[in-house]
C-alpha cells in the first residue's frame, strides 16, 4: 500500500491508519505482498485554482479632486483567492489479474495538515464503505 507524497506526515499516518482499520472491519487484512488477493493503490493529486470574487467593478469616494466636488469612481479589479483541490483515488487490484476490482474516489478542497487528516479519515471510511462484500 504506496502512500501518495503529496501527503504531509499526518496525512500519510490517517491514510494509512483508517486504511487498516476499516478494511479489517470489512474483514479485509493486511498480509505480505506476495499472499495478498488484492493489491490496495492510493493516489491523491492535486489542483490549483484561482477563484475570481464578484466584488471587482467600481467604487466610489468623496473627492475634492474633480472640477466639482462630490464622488469619484475609482475602478477596482476583482480579487483572487488560490484555492487547493484534492483528489483521492483508492484503487483495488486482483494480484493475480492486475485488474481494478473496485475504484472509490473523493474530492475535497485542502487544507491545514490537521484538517485534511480529519478529512481524509471521513473520505476513506466512505469509500470503504461502498466496497462490494462477499456473498456467502
Amino acid at each position: 500500500m504506496p502512500v501518495p507524497g503529496e501527503l504531509s506526515e499526518i496525512g500519510r499516518q490517517t491514510l494509512e491508519e483508517t486504511l487498516r482499520s476499516t478494511l479489517a472491519a470489512q474483514h479485509l487484512n493486511e498480509t505480505s505482498s506476495g499472499a495478498a488477493d488484492l493489491d490496495v493503490l492510493c493516489t491523491i493529486a492535486t489542483e490549483e485554482k484561482e477563484i475570481l470574487s464578484p466584488q471587482g467593478g467600481r467604487v466610489y469616494v468623496p473627492s475634492n479632486f474633480s472640477r466639482s466636488s462630490g464622488w469619484d469612481g475609482i475602478a477596482q479589479a476583482p480579487a483572487t483567492t488560490q484555492i487547493t483541490y484534492g483528489t483521492l483515488v483508492i484503487d483495488f487490484v486482483d494480484s493475480t489479474t492486475h485488474k481494478i476490482v473496485f475504484r472509490g474516489t473523493a474530492k475535497g478542497r485542502a487544507s491545514t495538515a490537521e484538517e485534511n487528516a480529519v478529512n481524509l479519515r471521513y473520505i476513506v471510511t466512505r469509500i470503504i464503505a461502498r466496497f462490494p462484500r462477499a456473498r456467502g
